[in-house]
């Protein structure tokens, strides 16, 4: 079975975070988020489950939740 992955451009991202240009790249550049990947020339995104993920650990930090051990 294969398994289908949706996409977002960065700008769709910056929007879904409500983030700025700058503050989404400090946090591509800090490593909270992956960077962005090239599916065009003038198209790049990330992957909407990384996203996902990355709200996912805002949302345990902020509210004091322990950090889930890799299995």
């Amino acid at each position: 079975m294969e398994i289908q992955r949706s996409f977002s451009r960065v700008a769709r991202v910056r929007e879904r975070l409500q983030v700025s240009n700058t503050t989404f790249w400090e946090l591509v550049k800090t490593k909270k988020l992956p960077r962005p990947f090239k599916i065009a020339p003038n198209c790049a995104g990330l992957f909407d489950d990384e996203v996902d993920k990355y709200l996912d650990e805002c949302a345990k930090a902020s509210r004091g939740e322990p950090e889930q051990q890799a299995a």
